[in-house]
């Protein structure tokens, strides 16, 4: 949205123009340009008719040399931002959290950065920056910056799709009406956001958010005995999606020592809040036809530490990367139409675990932040809860109850399964 401008000059020599910052919301400045020098005083008002009144009394003291418009002053920088948003964020009820305006600020410096092409550079140099880097052409090098890493593959694109529109939401969160306000009032100067704050960039395309059913699901599940002989890590990767509804991420990045037996003969994987995406540990019941496939790759392991093979480097973003490429193509080769893979593998375990287990038991495996989300995004619509698929030629019969028993949600967390 462009700043409106109204000509007030009236034949003045010097072209006074009238603009709205931070449209709709905000006040009136007369800007004017003199001897080649630039100028721009607030009117201190918002409505239209006063600001308009209040510019002649300004344009006729200028003339009559009763005052001179106060030189624009430098932009703030970055670090100048953060320190106020910082501060201001501290009112109490103004955030459920304080970590909600810390992420805001992290973000907005991930956005920087990797706008800028530069990715290693340090927070000081990063807060030293002018609040003029914060263009319209930051938004587009941004995104352009996530696409070059998806390699061109149809499924990550539209994660990094879905990640660009998730970062710009919350970097643009620290520049909201009432922050702007407080900037202002904190003698913070701006420079003209529009096309930062409005600047689209490709939507991510629909995310699918009605979950598999049992009639897509069962050619996956009739597959599995034929995959548990020739492809044996894939045969771990479907188990650990469809048994225990984690992110990619997650996956890749679980260990032995996450596996728990809390009785005996039930077993947990306890996470901690490094390898989740909701930085909040997470305990996850797992499903006795999901242990005999873990027990199996534990032999095949060796010394590793980790459940997936993959490169031994914890901080890499995908350590099995190679591993899931090939587990969507085999989801494809048997006949697999959805543009989402793992993911539509976990929308099948939580709508499943909400209609044998209740949704709070669901919300608590899913991890949101959000209880809207597991509705809108996950469950879709109700399904018979005793809904259960057979491995043909298999003694194994992976109910898609998921979880024998029953799960008890006590005080936040999940315990059980009772009988």
């Amino acid at each position: 949205m462009n700043p409106i401008r109204m000509n007030l000059s009236n034949g003045h020599k010097h072209g006074v123009h009238l603009e709205k910052r931070y449209a709709p919301h905000g006040v009136y400045y007369v800007r004017v340009s003199i001897g080649g020098r630039r100028f721009c005083q607030s009117t201190q008002t918002d409505d239209v008719k006063e600001a308009r009144r209040r510019a002649r009394e300004m344009i006729l003291g200028w003339q009559r040399g009763i005052a001179a418009p106060k030189a624009r002053s430098e932009f703030a920088r970055l670090g100048k931002v953060r320190a106020e948003f910082e501060k201001w964020s501290r009112v109490p009820g103004r955030f459920k959290t304080q970590r909600t305006p810390k992420d805001y600020m992290n973000t907005l410096w991930l956005v920087v950065r990797r706008g800028l092409g530069n990715e290693d550079m340090t927070e000081q140099r990063v807060a030293e920056l002018s609040t003029s880097v914060l263009t319209g052409k930051l938004v587009k090098d941004f995104e352009a910056w996530m696409l070059t890493r998806t390699e061109g593959e149809p499924e990550r694109i539209q994660a990094a799709r879905v990640c660009v529109d998730r970062y710009l939401r919350q970097s643009r969160s620290v520049f909201g009406a009432d922050a702007r306000q407080n900037f202002r009032e904190e003698g913070v100067v701006l420079p003209d956001l529009t096309e930062f704050l409005t600047r689209s960039v490709t939507a991510p395309e629909d995310v699918e958010p009605v979950p598999p059913t049992d009639a897509e699901m069962r050619p996956l599940f009739e597959a599995l005995p034929q995959l548990a002989v020739e492809r044996p890590d894939l045969h771990l990767v479907f188990l650990l999606a469809v048994y225990t509804g984690l992110r990619r991420r997650t996956l890749s990045r679980l260990r032995w020592e996450h596996l728990v037996e809390r009785e005996p003969g039930e077993f947990w994987l306890e996470l901690p809040s490094s390898v989740l995406k909701q930085k909040k540990s997470q305990r996850v019941p797992v499903h006795p036809a999901l242990k005999i496939a873990l027990d199996a790759r534990r032999t095949r392991a060796g010394e590793s530490v980790f459940m997936l093979p993959g490169a031994e480097d914890e901080r890499r973003y995908l350590r099995s990367e190679t591993l899931f490429r090939g587990f969507n193509g085999w989801m494809k080769s048997i006949g697999w139409t959805r543009k989402q893979t793992l993911h539509a593998l976990r929308k099948f375990y939580l709508r499943k675990i909400e209609c044998q287990h209740g949704r709070s038991a669901a919300q608590l495996l899913a991890g949101h932040a959000e209880t809207s989300v597991l509705a809108r995004n996950y469950i879709g619509q109700p399904v018979t809860p005793r809904a259960l698929i057979e491995l043909p030629g298999s003694t194994m019969r992976p109910e898609i109850a998921l979880v024998p028993g029953r799960l008890v949600v006590e005080g936040g967390h999940l315990s059980g399964p009772s009988a």
